[in-house]
C-alpha cells in the first residue's frame, strides 16, 4: 500500500479520530468489568451447576436429597434502621463506610425419598421448593451490570455524586476502594519439557499442570528422564515416590506393540532411530513385559500410595488417581487409551528437545502465560469457598433436614469473600496456597494513577527473588505489555501495566466449537492406534483445543485452512486462537480465559479512510479488517509498523506503533525523543503529580488526598490525553521555563521559582485529610456516644469552643492542635452513680486546617458516625519536588522576587530556572522539542500534538524551528536576558519559553520533624519512633561511630542518655547489688553493719537488661568509682 505524504498525513489523523471511538465504545478499564460481568451472567450459575447433588444417608433407608437450581444475583442495596431494603449508590457506600455488595440467591428443592434395597426403586415421602434462598453477599464492581449505576447516563450519574470521568472497575468494602490486581500464572493444559535443576539426575522434564473444566481441580503431572538409569518416570499426585513409565502404561491396560505404534506415530524415524532413544523405548518395554498384567501393575504401584491409605483399600485408591487424578483435562468421560496417547504425546516433547530438534521450553514466553484479571479470580475464590461450604452443610443437614434453617446459620463464603476482600490475602483461610497482594486500596491521589493501577499486571512471587530473566522485557510481550512503565527496585518487571488496546479474554463454552471440530472432514476422535497405525508420522496431524487432545486430521493444511475461513466469516468467534505448527505436526485452538489480545489491521485488506470515517470498531471485526491476535498468533505473523510500509510478505499492519505503550508512557510528550530509562522515571513521577484525582472531590471522603487549585491542559499534548480524559483533570501547569545558571541556587537538581508565580497562584494545592469518629457499644452496660461532654468532665487542655450544639466543630473554622472536632463520652454504670469519662477526637499536630466539610449518617447497626473534612492551604516553598513530563524532576532550591529575576528583552520573566547541566547527562530532547513547540503554538493560539512515532513528532526538529522562526523568534529558542539584580544583560544567548511543569506528592511541609521530649514507650521509656507519635530521631550505631570519631565524648552522652532514657537506681557500695530500698541493702543488714546506699545514673534499658539477666539466676554485682564526685559505674562483675 503506497502512500504519499498528504495522504500519509489525512490516514493518521482519521486512525487517531477511529481510535477516539475505541475509548468511546470501551473505555481503559473495559477487561476488569466485562470478566466480573461474565462471572456474574455465566460463571457462578455454573460452578453451582457443577457440584454434585448432595444426598443425606438417614435411617430407615431414608435419603433426604438436596438439588440447587437458578442462581438470582440482585443489585446491592442494604437493610437501614427501619429494616426497609433500600438500593444504594457507591458513593453512599463511600460516606458510610459500607460494603457495596449484593446478596446470590438460588433456587433449592429437597426431596426425603425411601429406597427400597431390593428393586432400588425410590418412593418420595415428602418434596418442597424454595424460591431465592440467599446463598452469601458478594462484593459488586463499581459500573458493572449489576452495578446500580450500570444503566444511568451522565448526568445522572453526576447527580448520584459520581465523577463523570470515573469507568469503575473497582469494588468498595468497609468504604474504602479496592482493586483486584490482574494477576500471572502459567499456562494450564499444555505440556512444557524444562531444564532440570542443576546437578540432578533428572536433567529433562516435561510437565504439565492439567486443570478439569468439569470439577475445576488441578494437579501437576511430570515425566523425567533418569540419565543415569536412562529410564522415564512419572511422578503423579498422592503417591511417595515417582513410577516407571512402562508401570503405567502397564495399568492403563496397554500393550507394549501399541506403545511402539504411538511412539512411532508422535515422533518421525530419524528421531526414534536415535540409539539413546532406542534405549529409553526398550526399558519401556521390559518394563511392562516384567510387570505382566494391569492387575499386577496396580499392584505394584500401590505400594507407592500414602502410608494414611488401608493396605486393603490401596490398590483401589491407585485406581481412583488413573481414572480421575491423571490428566484430569482430558474429561471425566476420557477413555484410557486417551491418557496412553497424551503421555506419548509427553514423551515426544522429551525427545525432541533432547535430539536438539526442539529448545527446552520459555517459561517468560507470553503465549505460555495467561493473566486473572478480577472476574477471574473472584470465579475461582468463589469455587473454592463453596466446594468448602458444601463439604460443612452435609454434616448440618445431618443433624436437621432444614435446609433453610441450616444455610441462614452458614456464612463460609460471605466471611471467606470479605476476608480476602479486605486484607489482599487471596485464597481460602488456612489452606496451602495463598496469593498475597491481590486486593489493594485503589490510589486515588491522581488521576493517571488511578488509571494506571487499574490496568496493573503482578507476578505472584517473591520481590526479592534474585532471578533476573524473569524480569526482562521478554519479545512477545510487544503490544501487550507496555515496555516502560514498570516500577524501579525490587519490583522491577515484576510489576507491569496493559499496552493501550490490550485486551484480556474471557471464558466462553466450548461446546459450539466441538459442534465445528465435529464437522470438519478429515478429522477422527477415536485415536484407535490400529486405523493410525497405517499412516506415516508426517500425515498425522494432532488437534488440540485449550490443551486438550481432540483428536487427528489427515491434512492438516485443509483443516487449518478451513478453520481460519470459519473465523473470517464469524462462525468462530475472532478471539479465538488458531495456530498450525508445520515442524511439529500439531494445530491448536484456545478459547480460554485469560489470553491477551491486541488488534492490528489486515493486511490484506486493509480499512480505508471512509471505513475509519463510517464503520465502527465491531462493523470492521466482523468484516475481517481489523484482526484480534494473541501471542499464539502473533508468532507466525509479519507486522507492518505503518499501512504505507506493507509489503507483499506482511499479513498484518499496527493500527498505530505508539498503541504498544501503556497509559501513561503514551502522555509524555515526544516520548521517542529520548531515552528509555527516562520513560520509566515519568511513569512513576505521574502517579506522584498533584492535581485534579476527581470531579467530585468535594463530595468525596478519602484518607488524604491533594488536589490543585489552578490546574492546565499542556499546551503541548498527545492524541490520547483526550480520549482517556487527562485534559479534563489535568495535575500540572504551563511555566515559563529558562534553562541558566543564575546566582547559584540552582545547582544540582534545584530550580529557581518566581515568587510572584508563587503567589499568582502556581503549584497551590489543597490538602484534604478525613477524621472518623463513630458510635460505638463497648459492652453490654457501656456506651460510647457523641454529644458535648458535660464541664464537669471536660479535658481542661482541650478546647470546646468551636463546636455545634450536637458536639460536632462547625464548618468553615480553622482548628489547630488541642481543638476538640467531635466531642465523645463514654458511659460506665457504677454503683453509686453513672461514671462519664472525655474520649473527645482532638486535633493533633499536623492536622490542623479549616473545617472544610462535616458528613454525619447512621451505621447499619444504627450508631451516628461523624466524618470530618479538614483542608490545608499548601503553598509551593522551598524543598518542595517539582518535574516535567520530560523526567527532569529538581527541588526548589530557591524563591526570588520578581524583580530579582532575569527576563528577556521583550519583559517576559521565567517562572522557573532549571541548571542546563541536567540536559547533556539526562539527555531529554523531547523537553526541548516541547519547549521550542509550545512557544510557536502560544503565539499561534492553539494546543500541538507531540504523540509518539506520528507525523507530529518524527524528524520534527526542523519543522519546529521553522514555525518559531516564521512567528519572530531566534529559531533555536534562544533569547538575550537581563539579569534581574544588576539589570545588565547576560552574556549568553538563554533557551527560554513555555514548559508543563507537576508538582509532586513529596512536600517539606508533610516531611519536616523535631522534638525536644514527649512520649516514650512503655517498656524501655525510649522515645517512641516516628513523625505520627511525635517520636524521636534515630541515632543508631553508625552515627554513634561518628561522633567518637570527633571526640564529641559530652555530645554523645547528651544524645544516648540524657535525651534518651537517664534513670537512677540505688547501688549498694559494699556488695554492688541493687537493693530493695533506697537507704539501706537487705543483703549486708544481717551482721549488723550499715553500709552506703548511692544513686547512681544509668540507662533505663540497661537497668532492665539487668533485671532480666538476674531473673535467669546470674547474680550482677557493680563496681562504682569512690573518687568521683558523682557515683558512676566503673565495671559488672
Amino acid at each position: 500500500m503506497s502512500m504519499n505524504n498528504v495522504e500519509n498525513k489525512e490516514y493518521e489523523k482519521e486512525v487517531m479520530n477511529f481510535l477516539s471511538k475505541y475509548f468511546e465504545e470501551k473505555d481503559v478499564c473495559h477487561h476488569q468489568k466485562s470478566s466480573f460481568n461474565y462471572f456474574i451472567h455465566h460463571r457462578l450459575a455454573r460452578i453451582i451447576e457443577e457440584e454434585p447433588t448432595l444426598e443425606i444417608q438417614l435411617p430407615n433407608q431414608e435419603i433426604y436429597r438436596v438439588v440447587f437450581g437458578q442462581v438470582f444475583v440482585d443489585k446491592p442495596y442494604i437493610v437501614d434502621e427501619k429494616r426497609t431494603i433500600r438500593y444504594i449508590t457507591p458513593n453512599e457506600a463511600r460516606l458510610r463506610d459500607l460494603t457495596y455488595s449484593s446478596v446470590v440467591s438460588v433456587n433449592i428443592q429437597t426431596f426425603r425419598v425411601k429406597k427400597n434395597p431390593i428393586t432400588l426403586e425410590e418412593e418420595m415421602l415428602e418434596q418442597k421448593e424454595f424460591c431465592k434462598l440467599p446463598l452469601a453477599r458478594i462484593p459488586i464492581m463499581v459500573l458493572s451490570s449489576k452495578c446500580n449505576l450500570a444503566n444511568k447516563s451522565l448526568e445522572e450519574r453526576r447527580n448520584l455524586g459520581e465523577c463523570q470521568f470515573d469507568y469503575g472497575g473497582y469494588f468498595i468494602i468497609k468504604g474504602k476502594e479496592r482493586v483486584l490486581v490482574a494477576q500471572e500464572r502459567i499456562n494450564y493444559n499444555i505440556v512444557y519439557v524444562f531444564e532440570g535443576k542443576v546437578n540432578t539426575k533428572f536433567p529433562y522434564v516435561a510437565e504439565i499442570r492439567s486443570m478439569s473444566e468439569e470439577t475445576g481441580h488441578s494437579i501437576l503431572l511430570q515425566m523425567k528422564w533418569h540419565n543415569g538409569e536412562n529410564k522415564l518416570y512419572l511422578s503423579l499426585p498422592y503417591l511417595t515416590h515417582d513410577v516407571p513409565l512402562g508401570y503405567i502404561f502397564a495399568a492403563l491396560d496397554c500393550e507394549p506393540d501399541q506403545i511402539i505404534s504411538l511412539i512411532h506415530m508422535n515422533l518421525p524415524k530419524e528421531y526414534v532411530r536415535n540409539y539413546v532413544v532406542e534405549q529409553w523405548i526398550r526399558n519401556i518395554i521390559k518394563e511392562m513385559e516384567w510387570i505382566g498384567t494391569k492387575e499386577e501393575a496396580l499392584e505394584y504401584i500401590s505400594h507407592f500410595s500414602s502410608y494414611s491409605v488401608p493396605k486393603d483399600k490401596k490398590v483401589a485408591f491407585v485406581k481412583q488417581i488413573m481414572n480421575n487424578e491423571m490428566l484430569p483435562h482430558l474429561g471425566i468421560s476420557s477413555l484410557p487409551s486417551h491418557k496412553v496417547f497424551f503421555l506419548c504425546h509427553m514423551f515426544s516433547k522429551i525427545v525432541l528437545v533432547y535430539a536438539k530438534v526442539k529448545n527446552f521450553d520459555d517459561r517468560d514466553h507470553l503465549s505460555n502465560k495467561r493473566v486473572e484479571v478480577g472476574g477471574i479470580l473472584v470465579a475461582e475464590l468463589f469455587r473454592t469457598l463453596y466446594k468448602r461450604f458444601m463439604r460443612s452443610l452435609e454434616p448440618q443437614l445431618v443433624k436437621r433436614q432444614d435446609v433453610a434453617l441450616v444455610m441462614s446459620r452458614m456464612n463460609v463464603i460471605t466471611q471467606g469473600l470479605k476476608h480476602c476482600f479486605a486484607t489482599g490475602n487471596w485464597g481460602v483461610p488456612k489452606s496451602s496456597y495463598m496469593r498475597t497482594g491481590v486486593s489493594q486500596v485503589l490510589s486515588r491521589l491522581t488521576y493517571m494513577g488511578t488509571l494506571s493501577h487499574m490496568r496493573r499486571i503482578l507476578i505472584p512471587i517473591g520481590k526479592e527473588g534474585k532471578n533476573t530473566k524473569i524480569r526482562q522485557l521478554h519479545p512477545s510481550q510487544l503490544g501487550f505489555f507496555c515496555p516502560s512503565e514498570t516500577p524501579e527496585g525490587h519490583s522491577a518487571g515484576i510489576v507491569k501495566n496493559f499496552s493501550l488496546l490490550c485486551e484480556v479474554t474471557s471464558k466462553f463454552e466450548t461446546v459450539y466449537l466441538r459442534c465445528i471440530l465435529d464437522s470438519l472432514p478429515g478429522v477422527d476422535r477415536t485415536l484407535d492406534w490400529k486405523l493410525l497405525q497405517s499412516q506415516s508420522p508426517q500425515s498425522i496431524i494432532k488437534l488440540f483445543y485449550n490443551g486438550i487432545l481432540y483428536g487427528m486430521a489427515k491434512n492438516g493444511e485443509e483443516t487449518y485452512r478451513t478453520l481460519i475461513r470459519y473465523k473470517r466469516q464469524n462462525r468462530i468467534h475472532y478471539s479465538t486462537s488458531i495456530t498450525f505448527d508445520t515442524e511439529y505436526q500439531e494445530i491448536h485452538l484456545f478459547c480460554d480465559e485469560g489470553r491477551l489480545l491486541r488488534p492490528l489491521f489486515n493486511a490484506r485488506d486493509i480499512p480505508t479512510i471512509e471505513d475509519l470515517k463510517e464503520k465502527t470498531w465491531d462493523e470492521l471485526t466482523a468484516i475481517g479488517k481489523i484482526v484480534w491476535s494473541d501471542a499464539h498468533e502473533m508468532e507466525n505473523r509479519v507486522v507492518s509498523c505503518f499501512p504505507h510500509e506493507i509489503q507483499s510478505y506482511h499479513d498484518t499492519c499496527d493500527i498505530h506503533p505508539s498503541l504498544m505503550m501503556g497509559v501513561c508512557v503514551n502522555l509524555i510528550p515526544y516520548p521517542d525523543h529520548t531515552q528509555s530509562p527516562r520513560l520509566c522515571y515519568v511513569a512513576s513521577m505521574s502517579k506522584q503529580a498533584l492535581g485534579v484525582y476527581a470531579s467530585t472531590h468535594n463530595m468525596r471522603t478519602d484518607t488524604i488526598v491533594h488536589t490543585i487549585s489552578y490546574a492546565e491542559q499542556p499546551i503541548i499534548q498527545t492524541h490520547f490525553s483526550e480520549m482517556v480524559g487527562y485534559n479534563d483533570l489535568p495535575c500540572g501547569n504551563n511555566l515559563i521555563v529558562a534553562i541558566l545558571c543564575y546566582t547559584g541556587f540552582n545547582q544540582e537538581d534545584s530550580v529557581i521559582f518566581n515568587q510572584s508565580s508563587l503567589e499568582r497562584g502556581v503549584f497551590r494545592t489543597f490538602q484534604y485529610k478525613t477524621l472518623v469518629a463513630e458510635e460505638k457499644k463497648k459492652t453490654s452496660h457501656c456506651m460510647e456516644t457523641i454529644a458535648l461532654v458535660p464541664e464537669d468532665y471536660r479535658n481542661r487542655s482541650n478546647n470546646y469552643s468551636k463546636l455545634n450544639a450536637d458536639g460536632i466543630v462547625k464548618r468553615g473554622v480553622y482548628v489547630g492542635p488541642g481543638d476538640v472536632i467531635v466531642s465523645r463520652m463514654v458511659h460506665r454504670p457504677t454503683r453509686v452513680r453513672r461514671e462519664i469519662t472525655d474520649t473527645s477526637y482532638v486535633v493533633k499536630n499536623g492536622e490542623e486546617g479549616f473545617i472544610d466539610n462535616v458528613f454525619v449518617s447512621i451505621t447499619p447497626d444504627g450508631y451516628k458516625m461523624v466524618k470530618i473534612k479538614i483542608r490545608q492551604m499548601k503553598i509551593p516553598e522551598i524543598g518542595d519536588k517539582v518535574c516535567s513530563r520530560c523526567s527532569q524532576k529538581g527541588t526548589i532550591g530557591m524563591v526570588m522576587r520578581h524583580e530579582d529575576m532575569p527576563f528577556t528583552l521583550n519583559g517576559i520573566v521565567p517562572d522557573l530556572i532549571m541548571n542546563p547541566h541536567a540536559i547533556p547527562s539526562r539527555m531529554t530532547m523531547n523537553q526541548l522539542l516541547e519547549c521550542i513547540g509550545a512557544k510557536s503554538a502560544v503565539h499561534e493560539g492553539k494546543f500541538r500534538w507531540s504523540t509518539a512515532f506520528t507525523s507530529h513528532s518524527v524528524n520534527i526538529l526542523e519543522e519546529l524551528c521553522d514555525e518559531l522562526h516564521k512567528n519572530g523568534f531566534q529559531r533555536h529558542g534562544n533569547e538575550r536576558m537581563m539579569n534581574g539584580i544588576t539589570g545588565e544583560m547576560l552574556d549568553a544567548n538563554i533557551f527560554i519559553g513555555p514548559t508543563y511543569y507537576q508538582r509532586l506528592k513529596h512536600l517539606v511541609s508533610g516531611k519536616i520533624h523535631a522534638r525536644n521530649h514527649g512520649n516514650v514507650q512503655m517498656l524501655f521509656r525510649q522515645p517512641c519512633e516516628g513523625r505520627s507519635k511525635e517520636g524521636g530521631l534515630r541515632f543508631g550505631e553508625m552515627e554513634r561511630d561518628a561522633m567518637i570519631s570527633h571526640g564529641t565524648s559530652r555530645f554523645l552522652l547528651e544524645r544516648l542518655f540524657d535525651m534518651s532514657d537517664p534513670f537512677k537506681i540505688p547501688v549498694c557500695t559494699n556488695c554492688g547489688m541493687i537493693p530493695h530500698h533506697w537507704k539501706r541493702c537487705q543483703n549486708c543488714t544481717n551482721h549488723g553493719k550499715s553500709h552506703q546506699v548511692d544513686q547512681v545514673p544509668i540507662p533505663y534499658a540497661c537497668k532492665l537488661l539487668f533485671q532480666e539477666v538476674m531473673a535467669m539466676g546470674i547474680r550482677i554485682s557493680l563496681k562504682l568509682d569512690e573518687n568521683s564526685q558523682t557515683k558512676q559505674l566503673v565495671f559488672l562483675k
